[in-house]
């Protein structure tokens, strides 16, 4: 199982942002294609980081005073019309403003599609990522991310 390659693996169809992407269009594409995270791609077809939805929360808490899960909690409970308001103007406005350089992982850890499936997993493991781009003679072929990893695993017992 573990003896193959994340070329078997991997997804093809990456989506991908850049650097000067704002945060808003980043996250509308985490949300619409229900991903966690992507590769930040430049000008020149390199990966040169990776975006997740971590990342954007940590800049939303930075620039905004939001800690999650709790903000989250107190936002949707808050009794104020006001406060749920403005919070949610300021998250939109950093949204707005925020550009992916400023919220992704750099440099970005990446694999080649030769890579075997158990070392992959183990990187992933060793460097705390969900997700790794593969690149093949310097361009992003595609991304292995530990669903790619579990599925693997639970398709074969």
């Amino acid at each position: 199982m573990f003896g193959s390659f994340v070329r078997d693996i991997m997804t093809r169809k990456v989506v991908t942002v850049e650097p000067t992407d704002t945060l808003r269009l980043a996250a509308t594409q985490l949300s619409r294609k229900n991903i966690s995270g992507m590769p930040v791609v430049g000008p020149d077809g390199k990966v040169v980081g990776v975006l997740s939805e971590k990342d954007i929360i940590r800049v939303l808490r930075e620039k905004t005073g939001l800690s999650l899960p709790g903000s989250l909690f107190t936002l949707i409970l808050e009794t104020s019309e006001a406060r749920q308001k403005d919070v949610l103007s300021r998250c939109r406005t950093v949204l707005d403003e925020a550009r992916v350089s400023a919220a992704m992982s750099s440099p970005a850890k990446t694999i080649s599609p030769d890579t075997l499936t158990l070392e992959a997993a183990r990187l992933m493991i060793s460097l705390h990522v969900n997700r790794m781009p593969v690149v093949e003679g310097g361009k992003l072929v595609g991304i292995v991310s530990r669903t790619n990893v579990l599925t693997l695993y639970h398709g074969r017992e």
